[in-house]
């Protein structure tokens, strides 16, 4: 089968004076024409390199195979051909994931030695203060309703002990709602329920008004308006990680105008947040800095006259990243450090052993899990109880735990 793809990118030399025309907009496109099963060209940045060739990650291959199930195919080709290579391309992205995990978990820790402990690197290597863990890196295992190879199931705890995992829920959310002091946010946080529901509600009128007549109730909207709900929570992150309209339009396959009515429509229920961000960039502009929730600052040296448009916009968005991400690892590092103090753990054996990004993980003896359980969940909640005492948080900071004998058992 010889079909036509056509595919156009943007094709860029790897050297810096091009790279410098990439960043003020001087972009030179390429056409590509590639044997295929003439699929239309992807149209998401993330999926092309930067010589404007397609990406065979397993992202890309994962988003071949979407387009082919969806049936945006061409009538010429039997649909037989499409199942066959749907199978194929899964079969790779299969292979491809088992080959990661064995290079980069089994192996490693085949290698550990018979002490049966791993014990990995940690850095305070992120812009935004957080932790990072290499060799191995233990903060990228797979997720429990993905792995296949049940590689959490791999860690557990010693004999007669058990691990308590502790994760908190929307941690960046909460941040954004108590930094922006923004009342809609806090009355959507203090109402419960699923959080992403309720800002498709605020964002779309038929989905309040479904909620107003008792046709739906907050933990059926889901179900019943899943696509709404999928992009509210796209725009939910998309605030926090300061994306614009163009990424969520490509994140959603919607166009740009979509993409920026939705960003409208959200900032529209919440004009707080949108007061913060822009005093943020200001501080952020002026002071070539910016503060985390406990004062600790990333500086900005490169938002000065000089610098291009693109320069800025993009120092702008990580100055209101890092007030966020750099606040959320205040907390998570405010709760280590209770954790690590607390005799009360000390004299009943329980001892922290692995920090993932929002998630703790304690390992101590089951006769004194539910109590260890009980001094997690309310350090946690209260992270700075040590360091500000009188400091209090405008919203909840939700703490799911579970309990068991491995991080695949014990994860929430």
């Amino acid at each position: 089968m010889q079909l036509s793809y056509l595919l156009y990118g943007h094709h860029t030399a790897a050297s810096k004076i091009a790279d410098n025309k990439m960043l003020a907009g001087q972009t030179k496109q390429t056409r590509f024409e590639i044997p295929s099963l003439n699929l239309p060209p992807p149209n998401k940045r993330t999926l092309l390199r930067d010589s404007g060739a397609p990406k065979t990650s397993a992202t890309a291959l994962v988003e071949l195979v979407k387009n082919l199930n969806e049936g945006a195919l061409s009538e010429t080709v039997h649909p037989d051909d499409f199942n066959k290579v749907a199978e194929a391309i899964s079969s790779i992205v299969d292979i491809n994931r088992a080959r990661k995990m064995n290079s980069g978990f089994v192996q490693p820790l085949l290698a550990k030695g018979a002490s049966g402990r791993v014990h990995a690197s940690w850095m305070l290597d992120t812009s935004t203060g957080r932790l990072a863990c290499r060799i191995p890196n233990l903060q990228n295992l797979p997720r429990t309703a993905s792995d296949k190879h049940r590689i959490r199931d791999v860690f557990c705890a010693s004999p007669g002990n058990v691990l308590i995992v502790a994760d908190y829920s929307q941690l960046e959310l909460r941040v954004l709602a108590h930094m922006a002091n923004c009342s809609n946010m806090r009355e959507r946080f203090l109402a419960g329920g699923d959080y992403h529901s309720l800002t498709a509600a605020q964002m779309y009128h038929h989905i309040q008004d479904a909620l107003d007549s008792g046709e739906v109730s907050v933990d059926s909207i889901k179900s019943k308006f899943e696509p709404e709900r999928s992009r509210a929570k796209a725009v939910n992150f998309g605030i926090v990680y300061g994306k614009a309209a163009s990424s969520l339009a490509e994140d959603l396959n919607i166009s740009v105008d979509e993409g920026q009515q939705l960003i409208d429509a959200w900032f529209q229920a919440a004009p707080a947040v949108k007061q913060w961000i822009e005093r943020t960039k200001a501080d952020a502009r002026s002071q070539k800095r910016v503060p985390s929730l406990l004062g600790r600052w990333r500086h900005f040296p490169l938002l000065d006259n000089n610098a291009s448009r693109f320069l800025k916009g993009k120092c702008e968005r990580a100055a209101v990243n890092f007030a966020i991400q750099g606040s959320a690892a205040d907390i998570v590092m405010g709760a280590m450090l209770q954790l690590r103090r607390h005799m009360r753990l000390k004299e009943i054996g329980f001892k922290l052993v692995l920090q993932v990004h929002d998630e703790l993980v304690l390992e101590g003896p089951s006769e004194f899990a539910q109590e260890a359980n009980d001094i997690l969940h309310g350090v946690m909640c209260n992270p700075f109880r040590q360091l500000v005492p009188e400091f209090n948080f405008l919203v909840p900071m939700i703490v799911e735990v579970g309990v068991g004998h491995s991080l695949g058992e014990s994860k929430i």
